[in-house]
């Protein structure tokens, strides 16, 4: 989740709740964000390094959306902000509705715990977790639980419905320890077995990994079944 966004959508919610200077102050560090990620963009680009050249796009993009959002909110131009934030999220792909019920909410989403799930339980609505179905996993928040249905959103604020007897519901993994640049095999959505490098951006708050082979950068929350082919000093080793 990015915080400079959350905080001009808290604004736009709430104009007291946000004060000038905490505006001000965030976007100043997201377009200071930008410059490093566009610099960095060009140093990969040089070098022929397609997937970190990506990653670092991404990034870019993101921070100077954030930017332009927080300075609009700065000068309380309210319809400018939404503008921004709307091509934020247009560009990212990340659900807006979770950053609304986390303003809402004033805390992180609950989850579906281990100890509940071995005591037998479900989880409540709006709580994530994950589903596995034929061995496919997909996280989600649910939204709605029948007696024989359960529904959630993913990462991406597309809904799914599934019969409760037809999928395992089980906890979120632990967070997985990305190393920079290391490859990894992982799934996004209906997109199974991918490979790419993963990349720590700062302003995004944790790893994206790049598909090697379309250059698409992802949040590691997007993502699931996340395994590690080879660490950066093998990769090396490779290279030599």
């Amino acid at each position: 989740m990015n915080k400079y966004m959350l905080l001009v959508m808290k604004w736009l919610n709430d104009k007291d709740s946000v004060s000038q200077k905490e505006l001000k102050d965030a976007a100043d560090a997201a377009y200071a964000a930008d410059a490093a990620y566009t610099a960095a963009y060009a140093a990969a680009a040089a070098y022929a390094a397609d997937a970190a050249a990506a990653a670092y796009a991404a990034a870019a993009a993101y921070a100077a959306y954030a930017a332009d959002a927080a300075y609009a909110a700065y000068a309380a131009d309210a319809a400018d902000a939404k503008k921004w934030v709307n091509k934020y999220f247009e560009r990212t792909g990340e659900n807006k509705q979770n950053y609304i019920d986390a303003i809402k909410e004033g805390k992180a989403k609950p989850v579906f715990t281990q100890e509940m799930h071995d005591n037998g339980e479900l989880p409540k609505v709006g709580m994530e977790c994950c589903f596995r179905k034929r061995g496919a996993i997909e996280k989600g928040t649910v939204t709605a639980l029948t007696e024989r249905f359960i529904i959630f959103t993913d990462s991406f604020g597309d809904e799914h419905v599934r019969k409760k007897d037809e999928c395992t519901i089980e906890p979120l993994p632990k967070p997985i320890e990305l190393e920079e640049k290391g490859l990894y095999l992982f799934d996004v959505g209906n997109k199974k077995e991918l490979v790419g490098r993963a990349y720590h951006t700062a302003f995004e708050e944790g790893p994206m990994l790049t598909n090697l082979q379309t250059n698409t950068s992802y949040s590691v929350d997007c993502c699931t079944n996340i395994q590690q082919l080879f660490t950066k000093s093998e990769l090396n080793k490779e290279e030599v």
